[in-house]
């Protein structure tokens, strides 16, 4: 059996086995250079970091534990277990007595009802609001019953929006009146039909007759009516049209036609348009005057 050698011993054995090796050696320029390069240190093993293996739960993962249902609790008694991080409730104490502690603080006071001078304020700016409101279109253009309906108001309504010898004097508009005359026409024929029904034989044939005559009757003089309102509206738009036509052919005469003779043309065409609307015969035969003129 050969004998156990000592470290002593074979580091000896090696060195003079190996002399080569001795200029490696830690007391040399070489065996320094190696020895930082490689971290060796002189008579012992390379200092490698290992990783450590975790051989227990962290503190986050056992409280995300606690937190779901159905897993394990926290040990609250453990030293590791952070109670400023726990969730906590503050009681208030109730008594008399001063509080200590962790105690809940004063809700702080919030008023909800407004002082008389924010109320009068408020009023103040409804009511302004109310004044200057004005409702939106109903959609992007104009019918042409609305233009309609503001031509009779602005018309017979007393306003203000066109000049004095071109306002009449306030009356009910003539839409207004027509509606009245046909409510009014309808309850009088309801009137004679039940006359009728009441007075049975020759009496009913006379009431149909002179029903009939009322009827007709109601119905000319709404017609009448009508046609004097429409040779009004036709006359103050033909008397619009001669204005404009005299506007432009002072306008070329000052060598200035140019600047409006797109606008003026737009305006009477438009105002063309409500005179066929009114009276298409008429319109034909001013339009075929105009056309002469313009000759």
């Amino acid at each position: 059996m050969i004998p156990r050698q000592s470290k002593t011993d074979a580091d000896h054995v090696h060195d003079e086995e190996c002399p080569d090796w001795r200029v490696f050696q830690h007391d040399t320029e070489a065996g320094r250079l190696l020895s930082r390069l490689y971290g060796v240190q002189p008579g012992g093993k390379p200092q490698i970091n290992y990783p450590k293996l975790k051989t227990r739960k962290s503190c986050s993962t056992e409280r995300a534990h606690w937190k779901s249902p159905g897993q394990g609790e926290v040990d609250r008694k453990r030293a590791g277990f952070d109670r400023r991080r726990a969730a906590s409730v503050s009681v208030p104490k109730v008594g008399s007595a001063v509080r200590r502690g962790e105690t809940a603080s004063a809700v702080t006071f919030i008023p909800r009802r407004k002082n008389e001078v924010a109320c009068h304020e408020d009023l103040a700016c409804i009511e302004s609001v109310r004044h200057t409101f004005r409702p939106p279109n109903r959609s992007e253009y104009s019918t042409d019953r609305e233009k309609d309906r503001l031509n009779e108001l602005f018309t017979y309504g007393g306003g203000v929006a066109l000049p004095e010898e071109l306002t009449l004097p306030e009356a009910p508009l003539p839409s207004e009146e027509k509606h009245r005359r046909v409510e009014a026409r309808r309850v009088e024929k309801a009137k004679c039909r039940r006359q009728a029904r009441r007075n049975r034989g020759s009496k009913e044939d006379e009431d149909d007759l002179s029903d009939d005559s009322s009827l007709s009757n109601s119905r000319e003089s709404e017609a009448m009516s009508d046609k004097g309102h429409n040779d009004r509206m036709f006359d103050q738009v033909l008397g619009e049209i001669e204005e404009r036509r005299m506007f432009q052919f002072s306008m070329e005469e000052a060598s200035s036609g140019a600047l409006t003779r797109a606008q003026i043309a737009d305006e009477i065409s438009s105002r063309m348009k409500e005179l066929v609307k009114l009276d298409e015969r008429r319109a034909c035969t001013m339009m075929q005057d105009f056309q002469t003129s313009n000759r």
